[in-house]
């Protein structure tokens, strides 16, 4: 366990990412000890393949319409792409964080009042384009002296994130919604446009404090921000991104 005097007192304000459909007021970790059951993988009928009028007859109408659909639709795709790229490139001077690796702290539980106060904090850090997320667990309390937050860093034994049934048919398809790892869970894909994932499942962590081996399960609130994000820019973030994004799980 790793111990080191911070040079104040944090702050964080939990203040963060909503659907379309408004603000949800929600600024405390829900916690839990019971496990959790991954989402079964969801079944749909096979379509049938259409077959592809340019393969047997290049020189017909439908062949011309084919190419025409899939220019018009290739176009769309990049135009989409270079704004995507735009909004990221720009994201740090407007929102005060980069979606591409940004950190994020949650308190889970206790408070640090006084100098017999102790608080749990999970503390993430993600990176989108790498498909990783790296998760850690504190505990903060107060210096009797300085009155400044001392934070205590535990070594992780297991990390597990079970994504909710609708991002996981966006992230997944279905197939996998439960990802483990020890200190970091890889997710194998780029989910830029989805960077605020870690709110979209459920958390379950197991570490060491004081020796003993301690678990604890909990959802990251919808309101809880990166850090270095401003809540004044919450609306008009949120407005861009599902300007952008309609069909991003923060705008669902």
């Amino acid at each position: 366990m790793k111990t080191y005097l911070a040079s104040g007192l944090l702050t964080l304000s939990l203040i963060g990412f909503v659907s379309a459909s408004g603000l949800k007021a929600s600024s405390q970790a829900l916690v839990s000890q019971t496990p959790t059951p991954a989402v079964a993988p969801a079944q749909s009928p096979t379509a049938p393949v259409q077959p592809n009028p340019c393969e047997t007859d290049p020189d017909s109408p439908a062949c011309s319409t084919q190419r025409l659909l899939e220019q018009i639709l290739r176009e769309r795709q990049e135009r989409q792409e270079q704004a995507v790229g735009q909004m990221v490139e720009e994201f740090p001077g407007q929102f005060g964080y980069n979606p591409k690796d940004y950190e994020l702290e949650l308190r889970l539980e206790g408070n640090t009042a006084t100098i017999f106060g102790k608080s749990d904090w999970a503390n993430f850090r993600v990176m989108p384009e790498d498909g990783l997320i790296e998760v850690g667990h504190r505990s903060a309390t107060v210096d009797a002296f300085f009155g400044t937050l001392v934070w205590h860093d535990h070594d992780m034994i297991s990390t597990t994130f079970t994504l909710d049934e609708d991002a996981c048919q966006a992230i997944a398809d279905g197939a996998n919604c439960e990802f483990i790892g020890v200190d970091q869970i890889k997710l194998n894909q780029n989910f830029i446009t989805n960077h605020q994932l870690i709110k979209h499942g459920k958390w379950r962590i197991t570490y060491i404090e004081s020796d003993q081996e301690k678990t604890i399960g909990f959802r990251v609130p919808e309101d809880a921000l990166p850090k270095g994000a401003e809540d004044a820019n919450l609306s008009d973030m949120n407005r861009r991104l599902c300007r952008l994004l309609p069909h991003s799980l923060d705008c669902q």
